[in-house]
């Protein structure tokens, strides 16, 4: 064991280093290069000092080296609040500690500044890649604390001691995940992994910029695999029906939670069961088919059928809900009803030119709204360019072309203006389905926006558009930014690199990683309060609340204390089976003297290695050199507080005694001496 004052040498550094450049890899993307460039010329910098002794830097170069290094962040615009902006100013601290360590204190202090790495990036995502890489960063960090304590090779040091460390605390991790109380609390979101969602207010170049991406919204399973007739899946999200303009859509906050009794031809409608396991996107709205019925855990079906849970999704959430496929929702919406109070003269023209020679109803305005949109040639497309000032009057007069968004906000502008109730929603439109796993992926890029107008038998009826919008000649779009687009087979994302023939190997491993990736995100990181609660109910434990689960989580944790507490200094029998780690150089050392021993030259009990040497370098005067070495690299190994490298020394100690010979030489004679 190596004294708690000893310095810290190459050996023990070695691993730190490789501890510390773990953890930071996966940061290293919120790092500004030049301090990428600093970590690796300041742990260079150690490295060299160490090797010549020389030990830690200068407690005052590295309090001048503090606020120069806060400059250079603050300058750099990478320190803030937030993970991404954190990051920086934590790993610089963490590698400044590796230049001021010099006892055995700072080298325990930077493994668990290691830990504390790894925890930051588990809080900013938590896939299965990366719980996997935190694992073999934090065994590298154990073994770095035992490469410290104990000399020896790589894997004699993980064998015996890293693994069995964290095969021990495996069980307790597991009940400790399953006992510490889920507490519903509206924290921020301030990792970086979740995903961006749809906000109270949207202009429609918003839902464009989103639609870009290819992260996972959410996964749905189906009961039964009872899908939509058709294939039609439009997941209903927010309901905006507030606007002055036609152009900036708000939410109406204050509609009252509670739901109307649902649609009178609604009983012969199908029933659509769906278990949603939904990413966090920082908001309070779930999706789900329109239209969704029924009651809900900690959420809100509103009168619009939209569902609002109890608090922002920070976390991945999973909840089944059941949907009406084809109901209507039947609330009054009163602002949904009311003119809008800024119109442009030429929309205003527009509106009285599509309702003159009409019979004033809803159903034929929605008619010449979509007849205006084929005949004047309107297209579809991912970038229609900057519409910011009158985006209505340029949509349908300049532009002519737009995102699913441009196309709802005009329809409901100009329903509005020509007296008819009508309201935009937003959500997402189709899915890619995953035949392995026999669920449903909604993306980012299914993200979509559509339109309702009332009726008048007081329900509001679903339009879309887009559904017959040609795309913009010479613009390519994914399968799920087609107008129109629906449930689709797994998109081929393979990466331009790829090779053709190994494009159909690499979609199969796509589709099993993504299957993968849903029982995870479903069984653990779902594992929220209620299935928490669940699933104790079913293990006979009721349905404890956050005392409760506090108190077994803290009996559980003192009573593995305990056990280890008795192990170490019960009584005997109950330490029987305790073993203590076997020390490498000691171990190399009785190999030695067994080896002597089968040569005829048995170690007395009070004999050192010293001169146990000299006595058999006399009764085997051919491996005098050889004893004599193999004594004193084992008494440096052994009791040196400093010296050679101690994986250099146990090699060159294996190697002197494989050179020993096996057995007894015929010349030599058993002494009793």
């Amino acid at each position: 064991m190596r004294s708690a004052s000893a310095a810290v040498d190459v050996g023990p550094l070695r691993w730190l280093i490789a501890a510390l450049a773990v953890a930071t890899v996966p940061l290293a993307i919120d790092l500004p290069p030049w301090e990428a460039l600093g970590i690796a010329g300041g742990a260079w910098w150690r490295w060299q000092r160490t090797r010549r002794g020389l030990g830690a830097v200068n407690r005052h170069v590295l309090l001048g080296m503090v606020p120069l290094i806060g400059g250079a962040l603050y300058a750099s615009g990478a320190l803030g609040f937030g993970l991404a902006l954190a990051a920086p100013a934590l790993v610089a601290c963490c590698w400044l500690k590796l230049l001021e360590m010099q006892s055995e204190r700072d080298y325990q202090l930077c493994c668990f500044l290691c830990v504390l790495l790894l925890a930051v990036l588990l809080f900013d995502q938590q896939t299965i890649a990366t719980c996997v890489y935190a694992l073999i960063a934090i065994t590298l960090t154990v073994m770095a604390m035992a490469r410290y304590q104990v000399a020896g090779p790589a894997l004699a040091l993980m064998r015996p001691r890293c693994l069995r460390l964290m095969a021990l605390a495996a069980p307790l991790a597991l009940v400790l995940f399953l006992l510490i109380p889920r507490l519903q609390l509206n924290l921020p979101n301030v990792g970086g992994e979740g995903i961006s969602g749809f906000t109270d207010t949207m202009r429609p170049g918003d839902i464009a910029r989103m639609a870009t991406g290819d992260k996972v919204a959410f996964r749905v399973e189906f009961a039964d695999n009872q899908l939509p007739p058709g294939g039609e899946l439009y997941w209903r999200g927010l309901v905006m029906n507030e606007s002055s303009d036609g152009a900036l859509w708000r939410v109406n906050l204050t509609e009252p939670a509670e739901r109307r009794s649902v649609w009178a031809g609604a009983a012969d409608l199908p029933l659509i069961s769906q278990d949603i396991v939904l990413m966090p996107n920082g908001q309070p709205w779930l999706f789900a088919l329109e239209d969704a019925v029924g009651e809900l855990v900690n959420a809100d079906l509103r009168k619009n059928g939209t569902v609002r849970y109890h608090q922002r999704v920070n976390h991945v959430l999973h909840y089944a809900i059941t949907s009406r496929f084809g109901d209507r929702a039947t609330d009054a919406d009163h602002q949904a009803a009311l003119p809008l109070a800024k119109v442009h003269p030429e929309v205003q023209a527009l509106a009285e030119r599509l309702k003159a020679g009409t019979d004033g109803s809803a159903d034929q305005a929605c008619e010449r709204i979509l007849a205006y949109y084929h005949d004047q040639g309107f297209t579809y497309t991912l970038s229609p360019g900057r519409m910011d000032e009158e985006s209505v009057y340029n949509f349908l007069f300049v532009r002519k072309e737009g995102f699913c968004a441009h196309y709802a906000t005009a329809f409901a502008a100009l329903m509005r203006v020509m007296g008819h109730p009508a309201r935009v929603v937003v959500g997402y439109h189709g899915g890619e389905a995953n035949s392995i796993g026999g669920f449903v992926v909604v993306r980012q890029e299914h993200a979509h926006a559509w339109a309702e107008y009332r009726e008048g038998d007081g329900s509001w009826k679903h339009v879309d558009p887009t559904l017959a919008i040609p795309v913009k000649p010479g613009e390519e779009l994914a399968a799920a930014q087609q107008p129109g687009a629906a449930l689709s087979q797994w998109a081929d994302r393979t990466p331009a690199w790829i090779p053709a023939w190994l494009h159909a190997p690499y979609q199969s491993v796509s589709q099993w990683w993504q299957f993968a990736e849903a029982r995870w995100d479903g069984w653990f990181m779902g594992f929220d309060g209620d299935r928490q609660s669940s699933l104790l109910a079913r293990l006979g434990l009721g349905h404890p609340g956050p005392w409760t689960l506090t108190g077994l989580m803290l009996l559980v944790a003192l009573g593995a204390l305990l056990l280890l507490l008795l192990r170490l200094l019960g009584p005997a029998w109950l330490r029987r089976g305790a073993r203590v780690p076997a020390d490498p150089v000691q171990q190399l050392y009785q190999r030695w003297c067994a080896r002597l021993a089968r040569s005829g030259a048995a170690r007395e009990p009070w004999e050192g290695p010293l001169a146990f040497a000299e006595r058999a370098s006399a009764l085997l005067p051919e491996q005098a050199g050889n004893l004599r070495e193999a004594a004193a690299t084992y008494a440096r190994l052994r009791y040196a507080q400093s010296g050679e490298d101690a994986p250099a020394g146990m090699r060159r100690f294996a190697a002197l005694i494989r050179q020993l010979p096996a057995r007894r030489p015929p010349s030599v004679q058993v002494s009793s001496s």
